[in-house]
């Protein structure tokens, strides 16, 4: 830890809140890291002035925001999470659920957000970034060189290039909202409804290097066009291969 973790007692009207907030306050500000574990529950007690099951029922919200994991056993204890795109997943999974949010209204954001996200890659031009994105489309070319035994690999690759191509451009909203797209996309298994065949690992390939060059250049339109014709192509062939239409695609 950066510096040594201090609490202040808890309020007894809102103890619970006030336990909660403080650890929540910890993780943001970089007090507390991800991997590092929370003081022993009797010092924890003792910071907070609070009994053990006010404690304890704390450290249960805190676990259930997705902050904190509990680990049984004499090396267990609470243990701060690395902060991902999971908790939102599973609430926007929840909507996909009630027909709230469809599949469809997945697939327009994607390339409504994709077009829009690598202009801005381009326009950002990044160094770094680009040559993360070129050794990215490296990996996804050695996979496609294996065939259709490494399709699954190459359609993770391909997912991981969508992302990069997020953080590339620069403002991490996007790449959080994007990344729980994608991974409520990839839970529901629509990529079963996708031409397996080494051909539509051809054409793919093809658009994730035309779309990374077009960022190398700057060209923000060429990259956004692509981009979008990319996400709009694999919908389109979901959709016409989901014989008959599911809800999946509706």
């Amino acid at each position: 830890m950066p510096s040594p973790l201090s609490f202040q007692p808890a309020q007894s009207a809102r103890a619970l809140d006030s336990v909660v907030q403080q650890v929540e306050s910890a993780i943001v500000t970089g007090a507390l890291r991800a991997g590092d574990r929370l003081p022993a529950e009797r010092r924890l007690q003792e910071m907070f002035g609070i009994s053990r099951n006010t404690l304890r029922e704390a450290l249960r919200a805190l676990e259930q925001k997705g902050l904190l994991e509990i680990r049984p056993g004499h090396k267990g204890g609470a243990f701060v999470k690395p902060l991902d795109a999971d908790p939102m997943a599973d609430h926007l999974a929840m909507f996909v659920a009630s027909r709230q949010v469809t599949l469809t209204h997945m697939a327009e954001f994607r390339e409504d957000i994709e077009g829009l996200l690598a202009r801005r890659a381009a326009e950002r031009r990044d160094t770094a970034a680009i040559a993360g994105l070129r050794s990215l489309v490296q990996e996804a070319k050695a996979l496609h060189a294996q065939g259709l035994e490494a399709w699954d690999r190459f359609m993770a690759a391909d997912r991981q290039v969508h992302l990069a191509v997020a953080d590339a451009a620069g403002n991490p909203l996007h790449s959080l909202f994007l990344q729980t797209v994608h991974e409520n996309i990839h839970r529901h298994n629509v990529g079963r409804y996708l031409d397996r065949s080494l051909d539509y690992m051809t054409g793919c390939l093809d658009d994730l290097t035309r779309l990374v060059e077009a960022i190398a250049a700057g060209d923000g339109p060429a990259a956004q066009t692509i981009a979008e014709a990319h996400v709009a192509r694999a919908y389109a062939d979901m959709k016409r291969r989901a014989v008959p239409p599911t809800g999946d695609l509706q």
